[in-house]
């Protein structure tokens, strides 16, 4: 359509490792290999230990205080199996986008994979409980259990997938991008 006119020139396409330019590729494998390539086990054991960080937060250490505040009854555990099951199988969803995220953020240390992605992770946590537990009224001890909670249990989840957890070799040097020379 353009090919005619006068100063614009036929887009040329060549290849590169530039993540910025994926979105142009049609029929991108990234996702799907970076899904089937990420350490399932050490995933799941992220997970695991979220939870378990969970289990200790909620009960020994602030448990008293978060159910005084939300209204719940301990001794009442009718639907707890339920909501437990839901609650891991978020936070293993939530495991596996930190892995995912690991393995997106283009970085060649581990320690900074886990750094750039904990500050990401940390901010979006904060920005999204803080703005649910606002609405809702909640005091500011409530803010700092649940918001605690989950900055605690992205910090070890994180350590995890970032020692044990990233894909073998890093899948942006072996997929070829194409993107527009301009």
């Amino acid at each position: 359509m353009l090919e005619g006119k006068k100063g614009v020139e036929k887009m040329k396409f060549r290849f590169t490792k530039n993540i910025y330019f994926q979105p142009l590729i049609k029929n991108s494998t990234y996702m799907k290999n970076a899904i089937l390539h990420l350490n399932w086990p050490m995933v799941l054991a992220a997970a695991v230990a979220y939870y378990a960080i969970g289990a200790l937060w909620y009960t020994l250490l602030f448990g008293k205080y978060w159910a005084k505040d939300h209204n719940i009854d301990t001794n009442d555990r009718s639907g707890m199996m339920k909501s437990m099951i839901i609650g891991f199988l978020f936070i293993l969803l939530l495991c596996a986008c930190i892995g995912l995220m690991m393995n997106s953020v283009r970085c060649k240390e581990l320690s900074d994979c886990f750094t750039r992605s904990y500050i990401l992770l940390a901010g979006l946590t904060i920005a999204i409980l803080g703005t649910a537990l606002n609405y809702l009224k909640r005091p500011l001890g409530v803010w700092f259990v649940d918001i605690g909670y989950h900055l605690v249990g992205l910090l070890v989840a994180g350590l995890i997938l970032a020692k044990w957890g990233m894909i073998t070799g890093h899948l942006y040097d072996k997929i070829l991008i194409i993107s527009p020379i301009k």
